[in-house]
């Protein structure tokens, strides 16, 4: 029994869960047996009237155990720090006398909760926890700023040997969604501490965390310190994608710019980076540049523009009304890119849209029904 559970315990890492019923609902089934079974899609009309009947039945018993533990989990909310200690007791004991046999907890939405239940759980017989259900526990503690109990369990987990540079990543996310980006910092610094090395992947993921919390400058600092300055790290071409993408979020062309100028010192762009300047470009009104750069790409031959890249332009263009140049990338991004997705016509349909030329906008969307690529909702 306990290999099945474990099994399912580990598939729990690429599941989100937005309500307490959720988790319970699929964590349930995992523990009754349909966990090996999750992903397959049985045929109803195969199915005999003797084995829908076992399932209602374990279903029906399944229901019950979620309703009860709910209740429990439910009844023993913490409201501060100072009462996590006593209602986790209380908490405990109820599921003792419960009948239930839950092995593994997953992140849940109130993060006290998730740790009560995490306690109670690595105390069942048999069953110990994975690095993946840790990690959804200090992401969960995350989420209420629980940061104090969060290195406790770091420590725990360097105890047991089980710690990895994937749970610093959340913890440094967490920090950063918080507003605390000085301890997001700090965080990485203390890797080496716990006896991890820091890797190049690990810094773009402190660099990452900072710019989506529109935070470039910290980011362009902690760049400029650990690459320039102590020379620990070598760039790559994803380094220099986090920053350019956090300075044209924040409309910082100027930054862009120097950071665009400092890769190709060294570091060949790709599309990706490419789509992030005209992204950044379009967002701040520069047309002609973005529209200069798309020429120098497509000159150079190095690298191929990416659908992406003419939807971006279509969509900027014509919401200026610069229909006639809009249309022209598309044209372009015709014999570029093969086949063309929705969203580079519906960048045309909206094009037409804002020039007032609807006639257009519909013998547009009549030519996506003729090539087979949409209209979608969106259109």
């Amino acid at each position: 029994m306990f290999s099945s559970q474990h099994r399912f315990a580990c598939s729990l890492k690429t599941f989100k869960f937005r309500t307490f019923s959720q988790l319970t609902g699929f964590l349930f089934r995992g523990i009754h047996g349909a966990g090996d079974d999750f992903n397959k899609n049985p045929d109803p009309i195969s199915s005999n009237s003797t084995t829908n009947n076992n399932a209602s039945s374990k279903t029906s018993s399944i229901t019950q155990d979620i309703d009860k533990l709910c209740k429990i989990m439910s009844k023993n909310q913490y409201n501060s720090q100072l009462s996590i200690s006593s209602n986790r007791y209380s908490t405990h004991l109820l599921l003792d006398a419960s009948g239930i046999k839950v092995v593994t907890p997953e992140l849940v939405e109130q993060g006290a909760l998730a740790l009560s239940f995490f306690r109670w759980a690595e105390k069942q017989q048999g069953f110990e926890h994975t690095t993946g259900i840790y990690n959804a526990l200090v992401d969960s503690l995350g989420k209420i700023k629980q940061f104090q109990l969060i290195w406790d369990i770091v420590y725990c987990m360097k105890r047991k040997g089980i710690l990895t540079n994937e749970t610093f990543g959340l913890i440094m996310r967490r920090y950063a969604r918080a507003r605390r980006s000085g301890d997001a910092v700090d965080a990485f610094e203390k890797m080496e501490r716990y006896g991890l090395r820091q890797e190049l992947c690990d810094l773009n993921c402190l660099l990452g965390t900072l710019c989506k919390s529109k935070n470039a400058r910290k980011a362009q600092n902690v760049f400029d310190e650990m690459v320039k300055r102590r020379k620990r790290f070598v760039p790559d071409v994803k380094t220099y994608a986090v920053l350019l993408e956090g300075w044209g979020e924040e409309k910082n062309l100027v930054m862009l710019k120097e950071v665009y100028k400092e890769m190709k010192g060294g570091v060949e762009p790709d599309v990706v980076v490419y789509g992030i300047i005209i992204g950044a470009y379009c967002k701040c009104g520069k047309y002609n540049e973005a529209l200069e750069l798309l020429r120098e790409i497509e000159g150079n031959g190095k690298c191929k523009p990416s659908a992406h890249v003419y939807c971006t332009l279509i969509n900027g263009l014509g919401s200026e009304m610069r229909l006639g140049e809009a249309l022209e990338i598309f044209e372009r991004a015709k014999v570029a890119v093969s086949p063309l997705c929705i969203p580079s016509y519906n960048a045309v349909v909206g094009s037409y849209c804002w020039s007032m030329r609807f006639n257009d906008a519909y013998q547009m969307v009549e030519e996506m029904r003729r090539k087979g690529v949409g209209p979608n909702s969106r259109t």
